[in-house]
């Protein structure tokens, strides 16, 4: 596009402080010249749009204010698409965060579980530790089938001490 015809549309153009607002499409093209409407202006090939701005009546600078207009409608269609594409894989996220938290807890739970049963068997090592350290401390009874560790009485205790 040359610069004679952003002198033409420089109204389009808003100030500084307003750059980031829509544009006003339909200032730069009214009802496209009653050529065709604006869903017809997107969806239509350019080369097609090409041939049908050639074979119109319209003067050189209402071609290119469609061809803006056009551009613009795209580029908001193609913004709301990334919007949307966006917002959708924030959600998708959102979910994956919740379902971390929850196979955290889970996982944290399971971590407590594990915790309790090796300081329980942690335990028992100790107690077996005591009972191989201090044998003499120590008597092994057969009760059916199944073998029992009783600590000896006292008494017992001091007496083989004293034997010694």
């Amino acid at each position: 596009m040359d610069e004679k015809y952003y002198k033409n549309i420089k109204e389009y153009h808003l100030p500084e402080q307003d750059k980031h607002k829509h544009r006003d499409v339909n200032y730069v093209a009214p009802e496209n010249f009653d050529l065709l409407s604006d869903e017809d202006l997107i969806l239509k090939p350019t080369k097609e749009l090409n041939q049908l701005l050639k074979a119109s009546n319209l003067r050189e600078d209402q071609k290119m204010r469609l061809k803006l207009k056009r551009r613009t409608l795209k580029n908001r269609g193609y913004a709301a698409a990334c919007r949307n594409k966006k917002e959708g894989r924030s959600q998708e996220l959102d979910e994956m965060l919740e379902n971390l938290a929850q196979q955290k807890l889970s996982l944290d739970e399971h971590l407590k579980d594990q915790q309790s049963e090796h300081d329980r068997k942690e335990q028992h090592l100790e107690f077996l530790r005591d009972i191989v350290n201090n044998k003499h401390n120590y008597q092994c009874v057969k009760i059916g089938n199944q073998y029992s560790i009783k600590v000896k009485p006292d008494i017992e205790i001091k007496e083989e001490q004293d034997d010694s």
